[in-house]
């Protein structure tokens, strides 16, 4: 596979919904999904990421690349399903700063996370990203 530069990228607009683009890294190639990026790929805007802010306990879905917590009480996200997204990550970030005292408790709807049930986030500002692959999560 070719390497990719922005130039010869396809115009997204023209793309279904769950298209997604090849990049290649060390002999493994991931899918980076389209949806929302029209916007940055086209250059009229800065934006890279779609992203949401959420304050209460919910499944996380695909159509949204970082999730920004601001909880005033522990939080519960659970991940969405894994089934063909081999390669695909989220972003979670505590950006209320105070996932020490509330913590962010993260539990996927299939598989693990790094051979775990649930992982929590309880230190003030944290964040994490996570990739799938092979029907589980993994931090990176």
């Amino acid at each position: 596979m070719a390497n990719l530069k922005i130039s010869e990228l396809p115009d997204v607009g023209s793309l279904a919904e769950n298209a997604y683009f090849p990049l290649a890294q060390g002999g493994t190639t991931y899918k980076v999904p389209f949806s929302g990026l029209s916007d940055s790929i086209s250059g009229t805007s800065s934006n890279n990421y779609v992203t949401t802010g959420i304050t209460t306990s919910q499944t996380l879905s695909w159509d949204k690349q970082y999730w920004g917590i601001s909880g005033t009480t522990n939080v519960d996200v659970t991940l969405p399903s894994l089934v063909d997204k081999n390669g695909y990550y989220l972003i979670i970030k505590d950006e209320a700063g105070t996932c020490g005292t509330y913590r962010i408790r993260i539990t996927p709807t299939d598989g693990t996370i790094d051979g775990e049930s649930y992982v929590d986030m309880n230190i003030n500002n944290m964040s994490l990203t996570i990739m799938t692959r092979n029907g589980n999560w993994y931090i990176i």
